[in-house]
């Protein structure tokens, strides 16, 4: 978070130095002296368009973060909200449950009756038997069930397949119940129609089921808005954790698109420091010089020599292999900014061979010898005399795609 925050503060004054330099632009280009290095324009315009793609990439992190505290907070408006529905449907439940209870015990004693006037018949004895086992064990499992909401309320995200399991058993042994509670029914309203059971019982039995049944709708409506409320908890919870996430991917993302920034301004100040060390070093290179020609003085180094012993040709060189270095970690960052940039380093290079040779060879004697004598006193051998290894650019100059662009966004 807090190199989220200074990546912020350092994209705060992008965007007004980008307007400055669009504005000074076409005086620039009117009043630069045509004999001075200047670094290419291709990398200027990557800058430029790698800015652009970090100050966007902050904004969408902005808005990814407005997002999700506004998320977070519906989250929590939500749970809150849901916890107390939760709350209100639990003590609900409970509440129906004791009456249902009671109901079931007088729907017991009803049936005890029922089956105590019809004992003799097996088959409705049984029917009866059936429903009851069937009841008992249905309220067995929904006391269980309503035990195991308490713990899916605590680990919601982890029980919910449980819970439709749980759900769909309940549902089986419902559909049972009502299977056997038909035919029993159908049998106990068979045998009172043929006078084997009173009508009082009967009464008694048709009340008590009522009872149970309105006891049971209560529960079913408790449990349902209980659901409803876990669902929409559910859900809150899973839009704030999106949220977050997709929060932390555009900070991700800005703090990548904002080193691929400080690394082209790196390409950019580094090459603008190697044509500075160039500059000095042949200012200092072209006084020597000439000293030594206004001297007059036996015994003239030729400039070869020179450049190995002037420091300022040694300090050009490191330069240019921190430029190229420069390049070579863009190269691996991001390969089309690169590619794109790519096309302004034939232009470097020559302009630091040309450099180098009308400071080493400035009346072109070496370079007249041949190829190998040149590359001993001016070339390769000056590199080697100097203890420096030449860094390469990561790609073959014929290999520069001259026509590559600049990533959309």
């Amino acid at each position: 978070m807090a190199r989220y925050l200074s990546v912020i503060a350092l994209l705060a004054g992008l965007a007004a130095a980008v307007r400055e330099e669009t504005h000074q632009e076409a005086f620039l280009e009117e009043g630069l002296d045509q004999e001075m290095k200047l670094v290419p324009a291709k990398i200027s315009k990557a800058i430029r368009r790698a800015g652009r793609h970090a100050q966007e990439a902050m904004q969408a992190a902005e808005e990814k973060k407005a997002n999700m505290t506004q998320a977070k907070a519906s989250a929590t408006q939500k749970a809150s909200e849901a916890s107390e529905l939760q709350a209100a449907s639990s003590k609900a439940m409970e509440e129906a449950a004791v009456k249902r209870d009671e109901a079931q015990k007088k729907k017991t004693e009803a049936e005890q009756a029922v089956r105590e006037e019809g004992k003799a018949d097996q088959a409705l004895t049984a029917a009866l038997q059936d429903v009851a086992d069937k009841e008992a064990d249905l309220t067995s499992k929904e006391a269980q069930y309503r035990e195991f909401m308490k713990e899916v309320n605590k680990k919601i995200q982890d029980l919910v397949n449980d819970k439709i399991k749980a759900n769909e058993a309940l549902d089986k042994l419902r559909e049972k119940l009502e299977t056997k509670k038909d035919k029993a029914e159908a049998l106990t309203a068979e045998k009172a129609a043929k006078g084997a059971i009173s009508e009082k019982a009967t009464e008694h039995k048709e009340a008590a089921e009522a009872e149970m049944q309105e006891a049971v709708d209560k529960a079913n409506k408790a449990q349902e808005v209980a659901e409803k409320a876990q669902n929409d908890f559910i859900i809150a919870k899973a839009e704030a954790d999106q949220a977050e996430q997709m929060h932390s991917q555009a900070v991700k993302e800005l703090e990548k698109k904002t080193d691929l920034h400080q690394m082209v301004e790196n390409v950019r100040n580094k090459t603008d420091d190697f044509y500075k060390a160039l500059d000095k070093m042949t200012l200092s290179m072209e006084a020597t010089l000439r000293q030594q020609k206004e001297s007059g003085a036996d015994g003239a180094k030729p400039a070869h020599e020179l450049v190995r012993e002037d420091p300022n040709v040694k300090a050009s060189m490191e330069g240019y292999n921190e430029m190229v270095i420069a390049f070579r970690r863009l190269h691996s960052f991001n390969k089309e900014f690169y590619d794109f940039m790519a096309g302004s380093i034939q232009e470097i290079h020559e302009n630091a061979n040309a450099a180098y040779a009308l400071q080493c060879d400035p009346t072109e004697e070496l370079e007249m010898e041949g190829k190998e004598i040149y590359q001993q006193k001016c070339g390769r051998g000056m590199w080697k005399d100097l203890k420096l290894e030449r860094f390469s650019f990561p790609h073959k100059h014929t290999d520069v795609n001259h026509k590559a662009q600049l990533p959309s966004l």
